[in-house]
């Protein structure tokens, strides 16, 4: 439960400013909120070091709005149409600390070209490896 919570609030607070996917609703039972929809993000790719730039101008957003995204691995960014879409969110948080701001951005080309995380590297592969 605590991972839908982080989530959630993540989405709020990105909310209108174009970083992630669209928020849509809670899914609940009983009152009990057991996960969320989100927009689906069709035709999408992962990221790759090719994408640096704008990989990095997504994350100075998210930067700029105060929040550390918190896991910055490759395939947590999505190319579609050219856009860079910023998925996976439990581990955010807001951040004052520019040092550590600082740190997510510069590691960031690393996590771009890492190459051993041995996770499928298409958006397709990546939907067949979860069923």
């Amino acid at each position: 439960m605590p991972y839908f919570e982080a989530e959630t609030t993540a989405y709020e607070w990105l909310s209108s400013h174009g970083i992630g996917p669209k928020f849509i609703a809670h899914l609940t039972e009983a009152g009990r909120v057991f996960g969320f929809v989100m927009e689906y993000i069709d035709g999408a790719r992962f990221a790759d070091i090719g994408d640096l730039a704008a990989c990095q101008e997504i994350l100075s957003q998210l930067h700029s709005l105060g929040i550390k995204h918190g896991d910055i691995n490759k395939y947590n960014f999505l190319i579609r149409e050219g856009k860079v879409i910023l998925v996976e969110f439990e581990a955010s948080q807001r951040c004052s600390e520019e040092k550590e701001l600082e740190a997510e951005y510069v590691q960031l080309e690393a996590s771009l070209s890492d190459t051993t995380r041995g996770v499928p590297y298409t958006w397709e592969d990546q939907q067949a490896f979860q069923q």
